[in-house]
């Protein structure tokens, strides 16, 4: 039995892995990198760096409550949620805000009462220097720059507890140089460098 259990584990470990992004994206002017490293062998911890046009990237970033298997398989959930969302003709155009309101309402509908992901997603255009983001109970982000910290804490509730939630997005304007920044614990960070 222990045997079988290790089994089930490492294959979870697998095929968490290959949920993280194996390419990332290629933008102008725009570097990304990410770690993370589980406390256990599975977790809930969750980052994607998602090319939606030749100028638009989505960072995403979350924690699912609890650790083991059951967390890395509702991560598996909301990455699969939101790449449908992202991935679909027209995201570009996809507000945020509305996008979060539609992850939320799919974990309500589908995971247990005890169960809700914190949860960050940034589109930023290279095009127009334009960031968008919403924050879902997520530990705020930072957006770094020579002309000072900006405070990335708009947005709402977890994900996954009250499918009415209504979630609010916020523009901002990316100053050359600039470095989203996100470190949730000291093995777990990510962050994207703006030119």
């Amino acid at each position: 039995q222990r045997q079988r259990l290790e089994n089930e584990i490492s294959i979870a470990r697998e095929v968490q892995n290959q949920l993280f992004p194996k390419r990332l994206p290629s933008v102008p002017g725009v570097e990304v990198e990410a770690i993370c490293k589980a406390a256990r062998s599975v977790s809930g911890d969750y980052y994607d760096f998602i090319q939606i046009s030749p100028t638009h990237i989505a960072v995403a970033i979350a924690d699912i409550s609890g650790k083991g298997i059951s967390a890395a398989l509702l991560m598996a959930s909301l990455q699969a949620a939101l790449r449908s969302q992202l991935l679909t003709d027209g995201s570009v155009n996809l507000g945020t805000a509305e996008l979060v309101s539609r992850l939320n309402k799919h974990l309500v509908r589908n995971t247990a009462d005890d169960r809700f992901a914190t949860f960050f997603i940034a589109v930023y255009d290279s095009a127009t220097r334009m960031m968008q983001y919403t924050n879902a109970g997520h530990l705020p982000s930072f957006l770094l720059s020579q002309s000072g910290a900006v405070h990335l804490d708009k947005g709402g509730m977890v994900l996954g507890v009250y499918e009415e939630c209504t979630y609010e997005e916020n523009s901002v304007n990316v100053p050359r140089e600039a470095l989203l920044d996100r470190k949730s614990t000291r093995l777990n960070s990510s962050h994207i460098t703006i030119s």
